[in-house]
């Protein structure tokens, strides 16, 4: 009887350990330990096949292996183990160091049910084990990948700021295995020094475990991260419509901590340079600009549901770009809106320093005209968001119909905005799918709250798409026009004023222009509005000066000048130099002959 009970708790043993040894992964990597320890496993226990995970990754037919393509799996040679991979070009995968480790081998990388043979290993130069820093390797396959919509590379986050995208993580329960595959969302990612407040100082120097800037840490609930996996963090990028993984830092190790699970990550951003280097060296020459690798292999890649956000075909006759005189040092590029036949509205800090007459706008059928008057809002203060709106007033009148102004704006207008991508050739197209909110439904940037002191006013409108942008899918110039249409007619709303990648992933800040009707108005209609000032700020006391008709003068003391009252009476341009205590004084015969300049500028206009 003894015999039969010594066999019976033989066979549970070795039960039990076959099934730790099967799904020992999480436990040695949430202890820190090596994974060399799973040799032991297989030495001990040969009778155990090493085709399970195989079998297992075959028969998920998993509808997010379509929305992670460039999740693959690493096999080693310990039975029922697979680790996560990146595959980022056609035959290398991104995995973590640890896994190539001189004693642990790594065998084949599984990728779309197909096992490839690995050729080449390489580990960072600055790998530490016991740490788990620099914890960072390749794989060179030994043949190319074929790629297809649930294999696909990856592009690669090497930019340090942190986007606004839903970050994701990649995790499958353990202990079922593969086809368990789930995402994570709602995620914190911490950077290195908060990772480290998670723990007691004596855990930190009893366990060797310490951070350093090319990690970042989540932290989960101990009691919901027992039987999770994880694999890569990464977000959803959009470009043309078409979503675009990028992989932001590879699982490093787990660790507990109190009542918390943090798994730390490698950041990619800290290593783009040796991952390049290193490909280039190996034959394969693949850039990581964001731009560049989310138009590789877009033909692949899903397509957002709904409708298109970009739409090539809409242009907007009244929008017109505004050009200044070179010397004005004015490199910003900006657009305004017709909403006269010889009237355009655009924003202050767009012609802040520009000249009349020197100044011009571009139309949409490419005609130019001249800017004779510009009105700067007598409220408007430099680098800051408050009234920044200006008129200008043309030598001519255009052809082109101009904008109506949309005195309201109800939430089923569908909101449309004119940008341009981040090509060379600067192709314009409409933006569609933005939400508006007004100044009490905004949620400010610390960039926004810089121009903003003050807080939002009734003046303010914002922008927003649930979606997030590839960097350089979308550049709205300050002063593109926000419009709503309805039968054909486009009801201009506002301004665009400042935000990145117009308005996705994060609010953009946009000028409502009805709530400076009666201002536009009153400058339209009044023969008072031809004030016009100039500040160069690079000029100094006794710097030659000219202005925009030609006339030089000499910079001097305010009071130095007997004609500058003589010009304010006129109406005349007054050019100061570097502020206003300073002003571009003309000698008396420049005087002159700019006054018969005017009367004949005014007989040939007539």
């Amino acid at each position: 009887m003894s015999a039969y009970i010594s066999v019976f708790i033989s066979v549970i043993v070795l039960g039990l350990t076959a099934q730790v040894t099967a799904n020992s992964q999480f436990t040695l990597y949430q202890n820190g330990e090596s994974v060399d320890k799973k040799d032991v496993y297989l030495n001990r226990y040969k009778r155990q096949e090493a085709t399970h995970n195989i079998s297992t990754y075959q028969d998920a037919d998993h509808i997010l292996y379509k929305e992670i393509p460039f999740l693959v799996f690493v096999e080693t040679e310990v039975p029922g183990i697979v680790n996560p991979g990146i595959l980022i070009s056609e035959n290398f995968v991104l995995i973590p160091a640890h896994l190539i480790k001189r004693n642990t081998k790594v065998t084949f990388v599984l990728i779309a049910r197909e096992r490839f043979t690995i050729s080449k290993k390489i580990r960072h130069p600055m790998y530490r084990g016991k740490q788990k820093h620099f914890d960072i390797g390749l794989l060179k396959l030994e043949n190319n990948v074929n790629l297809q919509s649930n294999v696909l590379p990856a592009c690669l986050w090497l930019n340090d700021e942190k986007s606004n995208a839903e970050l994701i993580v990649a995790r499958w329960n353990h202990r079922e295995g593969i086809s368990s595959l789930t995402k994570q969302t709602e995620i914190v990612v911490k950077d290195f020094e908060s990772c480290i407040s998670f723990f007691d100082p004596n855990i930190l120097a009893a366990n060797n475990i310490s951070f350093l800037d090319h990690q970042m840490c989540i932290v989960n609930e101990m009691e919901d991260a027992m039987d999770l996996s994880g694999g890569p963090l990464y977000m959803d990028l959009v470009h043309d419509d078409h979503n675009v993984p990028f992989v932001i830092g590879i699982a490093s190790t787990a660790t507990g901590a109190n009542l918390y699970e943090v798994d730390i990550f490698t950041k990619l951003s800290k290593f783009g340079n040796w991952i390049a280097e290193t490909m280039r060296e190996e034959g394969e020459e693949v850039s990581f600009e964001p731009l560049e690798c989310a138009k590789r292999h877009l033909q692949y890649r899903r397509q957002i549901n709904g409708s298109k956000l970009f739409d090539s075909s809409n242009s907007i006759d009244y929008m017109v770009s505004i050009h200044g005189n070179p010397d004005t040092n004015q490199t910003i590029k900006c657009t305004g809106a017709l909403i006269g036949k010889d009237v355009v509205v655009t924003l202050a800090l767009c012609v802040i320093n520009f000249m009349p007459y020197s100044s011009y706008v571009v139309l949409d059928d490419r005609s130019t005209i001249n800017v004779k008057h510009i009105i700067i809002h007598p409220n408007y203060t430099a680098n800051t968001l408050y009234n920044n709106i200006a008129i200008l007033k043309l030598v001519s009148e255009a052809s082109i119909t101009p904008a109506q102004i949309a005195a309201i704006h109800s939430k089923h207008n569908k909101i449309t905005l004119y940008a341009t991508d981040g090509s060379k050739d600067k192709h314009y197209f409409s933006v569609n799918g933005l939400s508006l909110k007004f100044s009490d439904g905004c949620v400010l940037s610390d960039d926004h709250r810089f121009l903003l002191l003050e807080g939002l006013q009734p003046e303010h409108m914002c922008l927003q798409s649930e979606y997030s942008l590839v960097p350089g899918s979308c550049e709205a110039h300050p002063g593109s026009p926000v419009f709503w249409e309805r039968y054909s007619t486009k009801y201009l709303v506002g301004l665009y004023m400042d935000g990145r990648h117009c308005g996705f992933g994060e609010q953009a800040i946009g000028l409502y222009i009805y709530e400076h009707n009666l201002w536009i108005k009153s400058v339209i209609n009044s023969p008072l509005s031809k004030s016009r000032e100039y500040i160069d700020p690079f000029l100094n006391l006794s710097h030659v000066c000219s202005y925009a008709n030609g006339r030089r003068g000499t910079c001097v003391n305010q009071t130095s000048c007997p004609n500058v009252r003589q010009r304010m009476e006129n109406n005349l341009p007054i050019f100061y130099c570097k502020n206003r205590s300073v002003v571009c004084c003309l000698s008396d015969s420049e005087t002159q002959l700019e006054a018969e300049h005017e009367i004949t500028f005014a007989i040939n206009r007539c």
